[in-house]
Order: structure tokens, then C-alpha cells, then sequence
């Protein structure tokens, strides 16, 4: 999947066969990294610079924007999967559960991987199409995006949610229901069972 790109920070991929010749697996090997963007949050100052911020914010853009160039949608964003080292630089890591696609792929929850429902991004960066098991594309990286760049200047989980449904009630109690026009229509429950929460501004 990735063999097939270049970037200045993609190095060294390996295709490799598995004994029975049939099924294909990627190595990436890429140079140490002094952190990823969870511990690097823990380590720093609370008052990182704005420009700071923005360099981090920035690379995670570009390489996200890279990817989706290239038919991959990541799937599993999270600060322990974006790396740092000490000069900014940001490298985005853990491509276990990305996929390649094309302009009119629309992947699901349920079918045609199962198996995948729990662990296609981490719950706390997880978009809401996902967590009501419905159709979703590349966007779902964008909201992952959205929570870590969040996280990156407030220091807390944008979302904090410790289930599903917890979840879902905590990003519209923050971002407001949305209308039933808006409503998924292959959602697995209804528009009905949530409350009209309006939106709240999100505060610096």
C-alpha cells in the first residue's frame, strides 16, 4: 500500500512473502523518534507556543493530506501514533489498520470486516459515524485529526468518553445534535433517542 509512494519522510519499506507465497505483508523500518505526541504532551510545558503548536498541527495536516492523496485512509489517529522528535519533526506512525481506496469507496462497520468494528480508531478520536456503526470515508481521520489538534493545545481529550454511548452523548452535548436531516440513514439507532443538545462554543 505504501510501497508505491514517495515522501521525504517514508523510508525504506519492505514488501516481504510469507512462507505460502500468497499473502503480502509491509515493513516500515523508519529511525527512532524521541516521543510520540501523548508522551511528548506530558513531558513539555503547558504554555508551548502558540507557533509551536501550530508547526506540530501543521505536519500532522500534511501528512494526513499526503496520505488521502494516495488512496489511504489511516483509520487509527491518535497522539500515540503521531511521533515527534526534538526539532518538531513529525512523522505519523501505525498503519495496522489502514486501507486504500478510490473516490467512490464507502466503508462500513459491519461488512465486509467484522472484526474491525472495535478497533478502527481508538475510542476518544473516534467520529461519529463510526460509533453509530454506520457508513463512513477518509473524514473519520479529519475528526481524529480535529480531537488530537485539540489535545495539542488544551492538554485534556477533547472527547473523553469511556463507552460508545458515552461517547456519542459527549460530543453533542459539545458540538449539538444533529438535525434528523443530518441523521446517518444506515445508523444503528435513531435521531429520537438522543436529546437536542445545542452547540457549545469550544473554548481556547
Amino acid at each position: 500500500m505504501l510501497g508505491y509512494v514517495l515522501h521525504y519522510r517514508l523510508h525504506d519499506v519492505f514488501h516481504t512473502l510469507e512462507n505460502n507465497g500468497c499473502d503480502l505483508h509491509i515493513n516500515m523500518v523508519v529511525e527512532k523518534c524521541d516521543w510520540d505526541l501523548y508522551s511528548f504532551l506530558k513531558d513539555i510545558p503547558r504554555d508551548m507556543p502558540d507557533h509551536q503548536c501550530r508547526l506540530i498541527a501543521k505536519q500532522i495536516f500534511e501528512g494526513v493530506d499526503f496520505l488521502h492523496s494516495n488512496n489511504i485512509v489511516h483509520r487509527d489517529l491518535k497522539p500515540q501514533n503521531i511521533l515527534i522528535n526534538r526539532d518538531q519533526t513529525v512523522k505519523i506512525a501505525d498503519f495496522g489498520l489502514s486501507r486504500t481506496y478510490t473516490t467512490q469507496s464507502c466503508f462500513t462497520t459491519v461488512v465486509p470486516e467484522p472484526k474491525h468494528i472495535a478497533q478502527v480508531v481508538t475510542l476518544w478520536y473516534r467520529s461519529p459515524e463510526l460509533l453509530l456503526q454506520c457508513s463512513y470515508n477518509t473524514a473519520v481521520d479529519v475528526w481524529a485529526i480535529g480531537c488530537i489538534v485539540s489535545e495539542l493545545y488544551q492538554r485534556i481529550p477533547l472527547f473523553p468518553g469511556q463507552t460508545e454511548a458515552q461517547q456519542l452523548s459527549i460530543i453533542f452535548q459539545k458540538m449539538g445534535t444533529p438535525r434528523s436531516s443530518l441523521w446517518p440513514h444506515d445508523a444503528v439507532v435513531e435521531r429520537s433517542n438522543y436529546p437536542s443538545y445545542p452547540a457549545q462554543p469550544l473554548e481556547r
